[in-house]
């Protein structure tokens, strides 16, 4: 998995049913015959960001994203109707078929990394090497900590965000927060995730960044956004520490190379969790990084991007 992007990069979208009323997007870059890369967007309920690729050499490698089930240009946007992990696993291994590829690369961030280790974890032969980055392990643990982590590092947004859920204790905003991003009206929904949106822009760049005024369009994109994410968070993404863990385990003897970054100061996914992966997958190789949870922050670009020369010298 060659690193170092590529200027004037052309993406071709596509769409593809795949069962259940849904229809994923999917999109390429570079020469299909080239070693492909499969690029798992986070979230949940995310969507995949087609911007020139600043870790991928489109002149060396076949790039692939897909949108999950109801997010960003999948359709219907926003169904939590037969959507869940396994059937994500699922359209990621028939978007391969689809592709007419034999194996490709896998790199996932937060969200995006549990899923490729589902997906990994399920195709195991289909899998040349794999990246991750500030990985989300999934239980409802994890998610609780995250909001406890944001009552002190974003006050503001976190109280903003109580009252928006209608939850009186902090032990009960994750399922407030779910009820409200499927049942309530169309004003709560919307207020609800201009809020969300403020609270995690808090715990990224603190409570003190501006927040940008958001168009009509955006709004609805949150809400769609909201509806998905709640829908797996309130599910513990159909994984839970437990079930990941096993997947992890079941990679201890996968010939295919494998990489964990993650940064030392980030406020979404706790450090830790490298340490849990590493105790799950002892072969797994890891990368403490002096950085937040983006991979746009220059110290995790550098990180991955040795991380993808490492790789693609096994792969």
């Amino acid at each position: 998995m060659p690193s170092a992007s590529h200027s004037h990069t052309r993406i071709h979208l596509q769409a593809l049913q795949v069962g259940q009323g849904h229809r994923v997007a999917l999109a390429t870059a570079g020469d299909p015959r080239l070693p492909a890369v499969l690029i798992v967007h986070g979230g949940p309920g995310g969507g995949s960001r087609l911007r020139e690729p600043l870790l991928f050499d489109t002149r060396r490698n076949h790039l692939v994203w897909v949108d999950q089930r109801g997010c960003a240009r999948s359709r219907p946007r926003g169904s939590t109707r037969r959507n869940n992990t396994g059937l994500l696993v699922r359209d990621l291994e028939r978007v391969r078929e689809h592709l007419g590829l034999s194996s490709w690369s896998v790199y996932g961030g937060s969200w995006g990394a549990a899923l490729a280790l589902a997906y990994a974890a399920a195709h195991p032969t289909r899998v040349r090497a794999l990246l991750l980055r500030g990985s989300y392990l999934t239980s409802r643990r994890d998610t609780a900590r995250f909001m406890l982590v944001g009552r002190r590092r974003a006050p503001r947004a976190w109280h903003a965000l109580l009252r928006a859920a209608g939850a009186t204790r902090a032990d009960k905003v994750l399922q407030c927060c779910a009820t409200v991003s499927r049942d309530g009206t169309v004003a709560q929904r919307r207020r609800f995730g201009l809020i969300w949106s403020r609270f995690e822009n808090a715990m990224l760049f603190g409570d003190t960044r501006r927040q940008k005024r958001m168009s009509s369009r955006r709004v609805r994109d949150l809400q769609n956004h909201n509806r998905i994410q709640w829908h797996y968070l309130s599910h513990a993404c159909w994984l839970g520490r437990q079930h990941l863990r096993r997947c992890v385990q079941a990679l201890r003897d996968a010939p295919w190379p494998a990489l964990a970054v993650h940064g030392r100061k980030d406020s979404m996914c706790p450090p830790g969790n490298l340490r849990v992966l590493r105790q799950w997958l002892p072969r797994l190789r890891t990368r403490l990084v002096a950085c937040g949870h983006l991979e746009t922050e220059p110290a995790m670009l550098r990180a991955l991007r040795a991380g993808l020369a490492e790789l693609s010298d096994e792969a």
